[in-house]
């Protein structure tokens, strides 16, 4: 667990980085297997975790499927930590959005390579630029608007994405006219549906981390 990571004498790990070995909390009985420990977590995650944490305290262990072995963080005090741990004492999760989102995504890199990609996208979405934005949010409003008909039903999900991806085609990378334009068609067109969560957990609720060393 990462408030109980302690660093060995080990060799040198990947790039130079020493390995470390975690302390890890305690888990469920191994006669429960992992696929039902993967059905309780997936299906009823919040009572699950909440009786695990009250046998197990609040941290634990768990092996399901697709993710591995995993580490729940159910106290909040020890979530905070694990927000504010360095990326050498935690690492991302694996896997993680980099299945959907590519691999080149900032929620799926790690190290080095994560810091310098969100350097490069921090400046932008400062709280003191995002004002200026609200021009560019306005202008694409009312370019996809301006052709809507009147009086007649038709979804809109389309072109609330060429808005939302215009304004970032704008506002982040600087694109204009109608190379975002094109832009933005051409990726609305070879995207698919991605499911998403409607009731998204709080960060005091139970968080999935995967320790660095834990093997």
């Amino acid at each position: 667990m990462v408030a109980d990571m302690s660093e060995s004498g080990g060799p040198a790990g990947p790039a130079g980085l020493a390995i470390t070995t975690a302390k890890l909390p305690p888990a469920p009985p191994r006669v429960i297997p992992k696929g039902l420990q993967g059905i309780a977590f997936f299906a009823a995650r919040r009572r699950a975790t909440e009786q695990l944490a009250r046998r197990y305290g609040g941290a634990f262990r768990l092996d399901v499927p697709v993710f591995g072995r995993l580490v729940i963080v159910a106290d909040p005090r020890l979530a905070k930590k694990v927000f504010t741990s360095t990326t050498d004492e935690l690492g991302a999760i694996q896997p993680n959005l980099s299945r959907l989102l590519g691999s080149g995504s900032v929620f799926g890199l790690d190290g080095e390579e994560h810091r310098r990609r969100r350097k490069l996208l921090a400046h932008p979405f400062r709280a003191g630029n995002m004002r200026n934005y609200e021009r560019i949010v306005e202008q694409e409003t009312l370019r996809e608007i301006a052709d809507w008909p009147d009086g007649t039903a038709f979804p809109t999900l389309p072109a609330m994405k060429r808005i939302t991806l215009n304004v970032i085609l704008r506002a982040v990378f600087g694109a204009e006219g109608t190379t975002s334009t094109s832009c933005a068609r051409s990726s609305c067109r070879g995207r698919s549906g991605v499911p998403v969560c409607r009731r998204c957990p709080c960060p005091t609720e139970p968080m999935a981390a995967t320790p660095r060393g834990a093997g």
